[in-house]
């Protein structure tokens, strides 16, 4: 099977998406014909065979009451028989497929024996409390190793196992569940059943992952259980009954609060993991360079040196070591606030940390961190940190990828490191890890963890090209599943309308427009205040500010609320709506008086609309309140130019260009001397103002504002040829 198997396999995914049977019969015929021996060729000729005589049926008149169910179940037959061809061409073409097979090594998969080898693992680990300290360390290196070298083929060959049937699903349900297997076991195979269902669809394993979920009493387990379930579901035709069915059972049809919050916050963090780039660029720009100011140790290439004390320091600054202290106490916790926020603070500090041959194995991403695993035990050896291990296993913010990675890193530099330093670590002591947000048993963090670890995998590791990636758009392009599961058909129904809004208002805080636009596509809930807002707030955004207005219209005729009133006296500016814009920033100032931003564009409103005299006693009213604001001051100093008293807008022009001007002051005091006649300074501030321009923003920036203020310049006697004339001297 080469490239044109998986052409045709694809193909005939198509057909069975669209439910035409006989498409997918008739583009698998010729690779049947080709290769007789294919897997699944005697389920295909029963499948011909039965839509052959159903159409005979039809032809000849007969009525049959069953037919569609019929036909519906000649679909999922042959749906099963192309989902495992394509795990047979992956496992043949694909890297990671192929890998995954071959560290199956033919793997029993019985039912009994894979059991049995599971839970006399458990008992045998009962048992290494009997033994001798001498002979009990050999036995648990040797019973660890070798138990992981089965656990590691079972995850391979779960990922890779073709369409389960119900038997599959009853024996692996109970086998998960059962208190008689490791809970690592079972999270590691839980991690490997959602990950082959969310790229090749299996109902039976979905509806093992939903079981789990429901039922399973380990906090890490369960979270798995959902995370694996969530990232399966999609929008196949085929299996939509049974998924919407399974959904309502869950949510019990939506007032299950505890698991549509669990949803939502599932959701929510996906998006929070999606900006792991952005916060490190944010944590290395602004973050890091302070504590590594500010702490006691210098990294050199001969390992990690205590800083020596300088005595004059002392002399001369006292206070410096407490204000460094300070600032290294400040950044800390601003680290600490990040990730308690749902920032992903450590992705950039162990990035580098994945190459290590560690990493290079597919199941060692999924595996949990424990101090037993195989690959540490070198380490401990080598190193004498077994109470450091514990203390990691059972604390520390990071996710489990992250803290492999850190034994890595620890042991590497552990020779070079401080006597100080090295002893903390060595006895398990306090490194810190309080200042951070913790629970290991709180469904929240566990979930969150599980959810780095999963995008550290997609993002880094060497294979993941293949895979269906729920957190962005590498993989198969085939695949139905999406990271963005809330948008699904599912949860369509007005249920869940109050757990979207809740979603938009997140992904509207995070700056997320164009995702809370594909939200909000998904349903409408005009009775609800916060879903017009949102819905308002989004055609913002995007610059359809006619579209907003009748839905900020529509909020406002219940009552003056203030965030509508607020965005209609904006988008009301925005479209020139001057009248409009008065009146609502009146009504702002009346709903909350002190804001003097309100005042000031109310007046602004008025001087568009040719109300001069009173735009201008609006500002000196608000400049009287606020004397020193550099902010009211532009405006007062606009206001008065354009109301002809340009001296007195030039003065102000003049004391903030001293300060510390901004393009606009530079602009609007040329306006200022350009009227008196003063052309030479005219076009000195120009020029000045060009330098202070946002960056992408050039000389035509400039030309299309004085062009939009051509008005203004005009009125005060400048001549049209004169702006042109200016702008070739600029």
């Amino acid at each position: 099977m080469g490239e044109r198997a998986d052409q045709i396999i694809n193909n005939a995914r198509i057909c069975v998406r669209h439910q035409h049977l006989k498409d997918a019969i008739n583009i698998l015929q010729p690779l049947y014909d080709a290769h007789p021996n294919l897997w699944g060729y005697d389920d295909y000729q029963l499948v011909t065979d039965n839509y052959q005589r159903m159409v005979e049926y039809m032809k000849k008149g007969f009525l049959d009451p069953e037919r569609e169910k019929l036909y519906r179940h000649l679909l999922r037959r042959i749906y099963r028989i192309i989902e495992n061809l394509a795990i047979s061409w992956r496992c043949k073409n694909l890297s990671i497929y192929v890998e995954a097979f071959q560290k199956t090594n033919r793997l029993n998969m019985s039912y009994a024996f894979i059991q049995d080898v599971l839970e006399r693992f458990v008992s045998d680990v009962a048992m290494l409390s009997l033994e001798s300290e001498d002979t009990s360390q050999a036995h648990s290196d040797e019973l660890y190793g070798r138990h992981a070298a089965f656990i590691e083929r079972l995850f391979n060959a779960l990922f890779i196992s073709l369409q389960w049937n119900s038997a599959d699903e009853q024996f692996y349900t109970k086998l998960l569940l059962s208190p008689t297997i490791d809970v690592v076991d079972q999270q590691l195979m839980v991690s490997a059943i959602g990950l082959a269902c969310m790229n090749i669809f299996d109902i039976h394993k979905f509806n093992v992952l939903a079981a789990v979920y429901q039922k399973a009493e380990d906090v890490n387990l369960r979270q798995r259980a959902l995370v694996g379930f969530m990232f399966s579901t999609n929008d196949h035709p085929l299996f939509a009954k049974e998924q919407q069915a399974l959904m309502d059972q869950l949510t019990d049809n939506g007032n299950n609060q505890d698991v549509l919050h669990e949803l939502l916050e599932m959701q929510v963090q996906v998006f929070y993991c999606m900006n792991a780039e952005e916060d490190d660029r944010k944590i290395q720009s602004d973050i890091i360079p302070s504590i590594m100011k500010n702490n006691n140790f210098t990294i050199t290439r001969h390992g990690i040196e205590e800083k020596e004390d300088d005595p004059l320091e002392g002399i001369l600054n006292p206070d410096a070591e407490d204000q460094a202290m300070e600032e290294l106490d400040k950044s800390l916790k601003q680290m600490a606030e990040m990730q308690k926020n749902g920032a992903d603070v450590f992705f950039g500090g162990f990035k580098q940390m994945k190459r290590i041959p560690f990493f290079d194995d597919f199941y060692n991403w999924f595996c949990p961190f424990y101090s037993k695993h195989p690959r540490l035990r070198s380490l401990r050896e080598k190193t004498n940190i077994e109470a450091f291990l514990n203390k990691l296993s059972n604390s520390f913010p990071f996710c489990d990828s992250d803290k492999y990675s850190f034994v890595y890193a620890f042991a590497s530099v552990a020779e070079h490191m401080p006597e100080g330093m090295k002893e903390m670590f060595y006895s398990g002591g306090d490194m810190g890890e309080e200042m951070f947000h913790t629970s290991r048993v709180n469904p929240t963090y566990v979930r969150h963890r599980y959810l780095q670890d999963l995008y550290r995998f997609f993002r880094l590791y060497r294979h993941r090209a293949s895979l269906v990636n729920p957190f962005g758009k590498e993989g198969d392009a085939s695949s139905t599943v999406s990271g963005f599961f809330l948008t699904l058909p599912f949860f369509d129904d007005a249920r869940f309308y109050t757990m979207k809004t809740n979603l938009g208002t997140s992904l509207y805080k995070q700056k997320r427009f164009e995702e809370l636009r594909v939200l909000l596509s998904t349903y409408s809930d005009e009775s609800d205040t916060n879903y017009l807002f949102l819905k308002a707030s989004s055609f913002i955004k995007s610059g359809l500010y006619e579209d907003a207005v009748p839905v900020l219209e529509q909020i406002l005729s219940k009552g003056d609320e203030p965030r509508a009133l607020k965005s209609y006296a904006r988008v009301s500016m925005l479209l020139e709506h001057y009248q409009q814009a008065a009146d609502s920033y009146r009504k702002l100032q009346e709903l909350m008086p002190g804001h003097k931003n309100y005042l000031l564009n109310e007046a602004l409103a008025l001087l568009q609309l040719g109300q001069k005299q009173e735009a201008v006693e609006k500002v000196y009213q608000c400049d009287l309140q606020y004397p020193d604001d550099d902010s009211v001051q532009r405006i007062l100093a606009w206001v008065l130019l354009n109301n002809g008293k340009v001296e007195q807008a030039a003065d102000i022009y003049r004391r903030l260009l001293e300060q510390e001007p901004i393009h606009e002051d530079y602009v609007n005091a040329a306006y200022s001397v350009w009227i008196r006649g003063d052309i030479s300074t005219a076009v000195n501030y120009f020029q000045q103002s060009i330098n202070l321009l946002p960056k992408g923003k050039n000389v035509s920036f400039l030309e299309q504002e004085i062009n939009n203020d051509r008005q203004l310049l005009i009125d005060n006697g400048i001549a049209p040829i004169d702006l042109q004339l200016i702008l070739d001297l600029i």
